[in-house]
């Protein structure tokens, strides 16, 4: 035993220390209600996105590079605790929920390979929106996002992730609608932590953030060009196209080598889990006494002991 304690670093042990002291439900559910009743929502299952990382490019070569990462997607589904798809909410109909990040990444750069880490200064907000008119919503020009109601905020923690990218095999970037430039291809995957910082009552009924902690772990298949979901088109084909903040897409003549944005298809879902917060309890201690005031107690004592003393001594005289 004492050999196998030897081994642990300080960081493991930081390690072992943080995980007790939070004790993240691995997989829970957080009470949802869009106007048609209340569900218990364990996974938000987002549809194919769009993600742009605003001046990481050229890839090809090395070093590292931060600028701001903005994603956006429409939701697929909502998912229930028994990993089922949550039926009759009116997702998709008659309203849609709407993924938003703006927060800042590294893309470090080893030739045609890309790895991502979470960068700092700058925006860091993770939004989930309802757009009231799915049909105002296009992934295409980027309409709908900017009109929808924030009803959830968090902050990104953390960034894991890969994108392997093959520099000499170049296609059009959206192979959908064949638009736009052309673009490098290629595939990876990333991760974020989340953690949640605001909830509409409204829509999230009896979750109190004071007594519940919630983190959000979104998993994301990344790939190049797009084939599941239209990209957002450079200014120079839709000079209106733009992400759910205004920004439009700079990613010159190929996207992902010419830059100085790349643009990304993104697949994404969303897991929930939650720690309960410890209530703190007030307790109330006795200070040391100072040096002086114990003096001052030990002379009132042996003075009370010599009076008491000096009674006695009178009375027996007296007697006598």
């Amino acid at each position: 035993m004492r050999n196998r304690l030897r081994f642990l670093t300080l960081g493991a042990v930081a390690a072992l220390v943080a995980s007790a002291l939070t004790p993240w439900a691995k997989a829970d559910t957080i009470p949802f209600n869009p106007g048609t009743g209340t569900v218990n929502v364990r996974t938000f299952d987002q549809q194919p996105g769009n993600a742009l990382q605003q001046g990481t490019i050229p890839l090809g070569g090395t070093g590292s590079q931060t600028g701001p990462t903005l994603f956006q997607a429409q939701m697929s589904s909502l998912i229930g605790q028994n990993g089922n798809q949550i039926p009759g909410t009116g997702l998709g109909s008659s309203f849609q929920l709407l993924t938003v990040a703006n927060f800042p990444e590294t893309v470090t750069v080893a030739g045609n390979t890309a790895s991502f880490s979470l960068g700092t200064g700058g925006t860091n907000t993770f939004q989930l929106r309802i757009q009231n008119n799915p049909g105002a919503v296009n992934d295409d020009t980027g309409a709908g996002y900017a009109g929808a109601t924030t009803i959830l905020t968090g902050t990104v923690t953390s960034v894991t992730g890969t994108f392997t990218a093959d520099l000499t095999n170049i296609q059009q970037l959206d192979q959908i609608e064949p638009h736009g430039p052309n673009s490098i291809t290629g595939n990876g995957s990333q991760q974020f932590t989340v953690d949640v910082t605001s909830v509409d009552p409204s829509f999230f009924p009896g979750l109190d953030l004071t007594k519940t902690a919630v983190q959000l772990i979104l998993s994301s298949q990344t790939t190049l060009p797009f084939n599941q979901v239209n990209a957002i088109d450079s200014p120079n084909i839709d000079p209106t196209a733009a992400f759910f903040n205004g920004d439009q897409p700079n990613l010159g003549a190929i996207n992902g080598l010419t830059g100085p944005d790349i643009q990304l298809q993104t697949d994404l879902n969303t897991t929930i889990r939650t720690s309960v917060i410890p209530t703190t309890t007030t307790t109330t201690t006795t200070g040391v006494p100072e040096p002086t005031s114990m003096l001052l107690w030990g002379a009132m004592i042996i003075g009370s002991g010599y009076y008491a003393r000096g009674r006695r001594r009178r009375k027996m005289v007296d007697l006598t």
